[in-house]
Order: C-alpha cells, then structure tokens, then sequence
C-alpha cells in the first residue's frame, strides 16, 4: 500500500508541473501557430505518459503495428489483459 501512495504523490506531483505547459500551449494559440501547438502538446503528453508508465512500473507491449494505414485515419483501442 505504501508503494501505491507513493506512486499517487508521484503522480499528482508531475501533473502539477504541467500547469506551466498549459500557458506556452495558449501562447502558440493565440499567435496562430496551431502545427506547433499540436506537436507541442503531443510531445509533452507522450513525456508525461511515459513518465506515469515509469512511475507505475507498467510495461506496454504493441503488437500488429504493421496493420496500421499510413495513409487514412484510425482508431486505437486499448485491450486490457
């Protein structure tokens, strides 16, 4: 139980320090930069994501990334075993 508070605090901890992020991500917003705000937030939500998976000890396994279009659009779904 010990470990699953601290994981929490871990957790509440990081979120708290994207707060600022929010602000540079409004910035690029209101100069019309829409590209790099959609980079940007992708980038620091694949960061943060990963941390919380380092956190937590969770492993993630992909399989079939070749059946993936490069071409159209799709949708993921997450099956948890």
């Amino acid at each position: 139980m010990l470990k699953t508070v601290i994981a929490y605090c871990k957790i509440a901890v990081s979120l708290i320090k994207t707060f600022p992020l929010k602000r540079k991500y409004r910035k690029l917003i209101k100069q019309k930069k829409f590209s790099e705000a959609d980079d940007f937030i992708a980038l620091e939500t694949n960061k943060w994501a990963n941390k919380i998976l380092n956190i937590t000890g969770t492993t993630v396994s992909v399989k079939g990334l070749e059946n993936i279009p490069k071409d159209e659009s799709c949708v993921f779904i997450s099956n948890h075993q």
